[in-house]
């Protein structure tokens, strides 16, 4: 009975997890997104010339969007 239960939570989180992964992708991207606007924008703010930053913003890596606090 209980392999029973253990294989029907199993299935259960695999439905919510391939179910809820593209909308989390959609967050992580938009996110990613609004980060990379707001380093640009404040490097321009800070007198970089747009052309430079955005340069720069390419350069940044997704770890660095992630290891920020």
């Amino acid at each position: 009975m209980m392999t029973v239960i253990r294989y029907v939570k199993f299935v259960i989180k695999l439905l919510l997890f391939i179910i809820l992964l593209p909308f989390f992708l959609l967050w992580a991207y938009v996110r990613y997104r609004i980060f990379k606007f707001a380093l640009i924008k404040a490097m321009k703010k800070a007198n970089m010339p747009k052309n430079y930053a955005k340069k720069l913003a390419r350069e940044m890596s997704i770890s660095s969007f992630l290891n920020r606090k």
